[in-house]
C-alpha cells in the first residue's frame, strides 16, 4: 500500500507549511525549524490543557499511527485512515469504547462507563 502524502511548502514571513493527507486531523500547520519560543509555547500548552474554550478540553481524541496510516478516536468516531481510504465506525456503548481502547489503542481505562458517560454528555452539550 502507498504512504500517506503530505506536502510541505514556503510560507510568508520564512515560515514552512506542512499541509496533511486530505484526511488528516489537522489540515496544515506552519512552523519555522529553526524558532521556538518556550514562553509561548508554556503559555499555548496550558491553555490546550486546561481552557474551557481548547478543543482538547471538551472532547475525546486518541491517535495512533500504524504500518499504512493511522487510526484516531475523536469522541464517538473510530477513523482508520490511509493513503487510499478512511473508514469510519461509530462508538455506541461503554463496552465498545472499552474494547475500543484495549485493542485498538492498546490502553487499559480503568472505568470505561464513567468515561463513556462524560462523553455522552459533550455530544448532548455539542448537539444542543
Amino acid at each position: 500500500m502507498s504512504a500517506i502524502i503530505h506536502t510541505m511548502m514556503s510560507a510568508d514571513g520564512g515560515w514552512l507549511r506542512f499541509n496533511n493527507h486530505m484526511h488528516g486531523i489537522a489540515k496544515s500547520f506552519d512552523f519555522k525549524p529553526d524558532h521556538s519560543d518556550e514562553a509561548a509555547m508554556v503559555a499555548t500548552h496550558g491553555w490546550l490543557m486546561q481552557d474551557p474554550a481548547s478543543p482538547f478540553t471538551n472532547a475525546l481524541a486518541v491517535l495512533r499511527h500504524t504500518a499504512d496510516g493511522y487510526v484516531a478516536l475523536q469522541n464517538d468516531c473510530l477513523r482508520r485512515v490511509t493513503a487510499n481510504s478512511l473508514s469510519e465506525q461509530r462508538i455506541t456503548s461503554a463496552d465498545h469504547l472499552a474494547d475500543t481502547f484495549e485493542t485498538v489503542f492498546d490502553l487499559d481505562i480503568p472505568q470505561p462507563a464513567e468515561v463513556w458517560k462524560r462523553l455522552q454528555s459533550l455530544t448532548r452539550d455539542k448537539a444542543a
